[in-house]
């Protein structure tokens, strides 16, 4: 499993990324539908694939902090 923290565009968050949700240029990255906490990390953990069904959304990542592996 591979992680990376990215820093969002427009909205100015910071968060901690699986690196599948990034789209091949990682200028984008998928985010997932409204989640809990707990939801969330549970997604990141269990190496989940970005849905083929449009739920996520794509987001604008203004930068790239770090990626590491597990």
């Amino acid at each position: 499993m591979t992680y990376v923290g990215v820093e969002f565009d427009n909205e100015g968050g910071i968060s901690l990324v699986h690196s599948s949700w990034l789209t091949p240029l990682k200028r984008e990255v998928y985010w997932p539908p409204k989640q809990t906490k707990k939801n969330f990390l549970k997604l990141l953990n269990n190496d989940q694939d970005v849905p083929e069904d449009g739920s996520w959304k794509l987001h604008m990542v203004k930068r790239i902090f770090f990626e590491t592996g597990l």
